[in-house]
């Protein structure tokens, strides 16, 4: 509780010192102003506190302004859909962006190149007692730049972990304690995929389950660019701001679906596969492991995906399943997971981008972001917030905060959506049977000849 504390201290010396330069603005000792601030911080299903803490953040606001004796109020005004690049830019030709915007960090590339959002070195040193608990590592640093400047405000953080199904494991023999142990092991780099795939085989040859694998359906991170990290790839350059495709690495990554999918026919081609069929194979046991998200054991209590139980109940999940970071590909290498940080950023179009910046980041302080944690399964952006009590009872969250020391985030970069549908292109080829060298070779004349010299080709 003693950092929560220095951030109240905090908050009261940005009341009395960093908010006074900013009524000189505004008239003072005149009737009560409102300024709305417009929002589209995509708080769908379970992200509704994306909205409600910037609408929440505006009474405290509307407080520190009438301490230092402004006339100003703010009231946010926001839809909860989620944000699609085609409605940015539209919205951007029309002169109607709202004044923030929140979308996945690999936007902020983009964005910034575009012109659609402004850098916030300025308002970040300014305010910058009020950030002095953001998540300190690299990933959640840079995930937020672009070409040496800040356009995020991190608003979340999740980890991906490595689903395994206890009850399966018991059947095939395993006691309470190897369950129990197994996370740890994996940690350590004792138990690697190549276990995951023997378990996995006798699994499926035995009828406990029909797959052994599932990963997401579509494009993204997990476990695609995981693995390509795991065996030494490089997804960008901070330097010359590229994307970077290793292709040794790349090569080992599908050699590794391959041998799951089209060779040991211990996972479908999973494109085409939808979400619902994806979470209710797991949920009701058709699928020993899943590559799948934080917030998906929140959604599975919320969702009815069991074929009999429905909704599942918390304390079913902790007897029926397990997670872990994503092991080691093979032995001598290490275990990892990826996140896909949230931004909340402040467009070129905003009218009042101070008053808007202040909203986010006071979005995001400990007790507006332990809710969001809770409601959406997430991982705290503040490291203030895994201390308060709320956050202390929630059993799962504590138990993968760990998760963000091992994880990576996918590149800034204005063509990584184009490098992320690829990827999943050549994946799936390799699922469905494609040799991997020939995928691979398709892989990388597809990066040069849609990304071009945005993307160093390594060996």
């Amino acid at each position: 509780m003693k950092a929560v504390k220095v951030l109240i201290i905090s908050l009261l010396f940005v009341v009395t010192f960093a908010l006074a330069p900013l009524t000189s603005t505004y008239a003072q000792g005149q009737q009560i102003k409102w300024v709305t601030i417009t929002a589209w911080p995509s708080a769908e299903k379970y992200d509704k506190y994306r909205l409600d803490n910037l609408i929440d953040a505006a009474k405290v606001l509307n407080k520190m302004l009438e301490a230092v004796g402004s006339n100003i109020r703010v009231k946010v005004e926001g839809v909860r859909t989620g944000v699609k690049i085609e409605k940015v830019i539209a919205a951007y030709k029309a002169g109607k962006l709202p004044d923030i915007i929140g979308m996945g960090h690999e936007w902020i590339g983009p964005l910034a190149e575009g012109g659609y959002i402004i850098p916030l070195d300025e308002y970040i040193e300014k305010y910058k007692v009020l950030l002095s608990d953001m998540l300190p590592y690299p990933w959640a640093i840079n995930s937020m730049r672009w070409k040496g400047k800040t356009y995020g405000i991190l608003q979340d953080t999740e980890a991906r972990p490595f689903y395994f199904r206890k009850d399966v494991l018991r059947k095939l023999g395993w006691t309470e304690k190897m369950i129990e142990e197994l996370p740890e092991k994996i940690l350590k780099g004792e138990w690697t995929m190549e276990d995951a795939i023997r378990i996995a085989k006798i699994a499926v040859s035995k009828g406990l389950v029909r797959w052994g694998f599932y990963h997401r359906p579509t494009p993204g991170a997990q476990p695609m660019f995981v693995f390509y990290v795991q065996y030494g790839g490089k997804i960008g350059d901070p330097k010359t701001g590229k994307l970077i495709a290793n292709k040794t690495a790349w090569l080992k990554t599908l050699k590794l679906f391959y041998r799951i999918a089209s060779k040991e026919k211990l996972m479908p081609p999973m494109a085409g596969i939808s979400w619902r069929r994806v979470h209710t194979d797991f949920v009701s046991g058709r699928v020993l492991f899943w590559f799948g998200g934080t917030w998906h054991w929140a959604e599975w209590q919320e969702v009815p995906y069991h074929v009999k139980l429905g909704k599942v109940p918390e304390e079913w999940e902790w007897k029926h399943i397990g997670f872990a970071l994503v092991p080691a590909p093979e032995p001598g290498l290490k275990p990892a997971t990826n996140t896909h940080p949230w931004a909340f950023m402040i467009t070129s179009q905003s009218k009042h981008p101070e008053l808007a910046f202040l909203l986010c980041v006071l979005a995001t302080m400990p007790y507006f972001d332990v809710r969001h944690c809770l409601y959406g399964g997430k991982l705290p952006a503040r490291l203030t917030t895994a201390s308060l009590p709320a956050f202390q009872e929630k059993k799962f969250l504590v138990q993968t905060l760990y998760m963000q020391k091992y994880t990576s985030t996918l590149f800034n970069h204005p063509k990584m959506p184009i490098y992320i549908r690829l990827v999943f292109e050549a994946v799936t080829a390799v699922e469905k049977g494609t040799p991997p060298e020939k995928a691979l070779d398709t892989l990388i004349k597809a990066l040069k000849a849609e990304i071009g010299k945005e993307i160093i080709i390594g060996p």
